[in-house]
């Protein structure tokens, strides 16, 4: 993902004429840690957009991961993704 010219409904939680998608298939988009980040950074995601958790990219763990750009791996666990559930 190119995160530096990133809209909103690019992530699919808005539609082209500004009204607020719902992902069909009703389940959370899963990143790296790192993909997370920088989406954060550039005001992609934040808590009014919904909530994460870390994981792996399997499961997640029902951590809540900061909406900040400090999501880590967090010291003495695996975890690599973020699981996002957009609201």
């Amino acid at each position: 993902m190119d995160f530096d010219r990133i809209k909103m409904h690019d992530m699919g939680m808005t539609s082209d004429n500004g009204e607020e998608e719902i992902d069909a298939a009703g389940g959370p988009e899963t990143m790296t840690i790192a993909e997370f980040n920088r989406a954060c950074l550039v005001g992609a995601f934040t808590t009014d957009d919904g909530v994460g958790y870390y994981g792996t990219a399997e499961q997640e763990s029902g951590e809540i991961v900061p909406v900040d750009g400090s999501a880590s791996d967090r010291d003495g666990h695996a975890f690599t993704h973020i699981w996002w559930y957009g609201k």
